[in-house]
């Protein structure tokens, strides 16, 4: 398989937020809360608030592209991922410290897809330190055809 970076142009929104940052990855989205003592997190997560994260990438295919094993690897999402591929949800993982792979052959279009991963990190106190919140290691686009090695297979 070939791997690929897939880190560069990415977007974050805080759910019920208006704003829109660009982002590469890896991102911490809650290092960018206000902090304050009356924060629930305390000082285990720093006095950051928690919240919700809505991260977005655009990319685009072509027809042959499509046709070939298409492999994400998201190395953490901290917390409560669920990834959305063109409007449908593609995958979950409830833990934020380790690596996950989210198949998406025969998911993607050919043309403009949308992928849209929400870390949800909005029930704190959840550490016993600061933790952060969002896509806060690489992501990866492994590629192959029909015949291939899984990733760490």
């Amino acid at each position: 398989m070939q791997k690929t970076d897939f880190n560069r142009d990415w977007t974050v929104q805080k759910d019920g937020s208006t704003e829109i940052l660009h982002v590469n990855l890896p991102d911490d989205a809650m290092i960018r809360e206000e902090r304050s003592k009356e924060n629930k997190t305390a000082s285990a997560s720093a006095y950051f608030a928690g919240g919700k994260y809505i991260y977005t990438k655009i990319f685009n295919l072509s027809e042959d592209e499509t046709r070939q094993t298409l492999i994400l690897e998201f190395e953490a999402v901290y917390q409560n991922a669920i990834v959305f591929l063109n409007g449908r949800q593609v995958a979950e993982r409830p833990y934020g410290y380790t690596n996950f792979f989210v198949d998406i052959t025969g998911k993607v279009i050919a043309g403009t897809n949308e992928l849209k991963v929400v870390a949800d990190n909005a029930d704190v106190p959840n550490s016993r330190w600061y933790s952060g919140s969002g896509i806060y290691r690489e992501v990866h686009l492994y590629r192959s055809e029909s015949s291939y090695i899984r990733p760490e297979g």
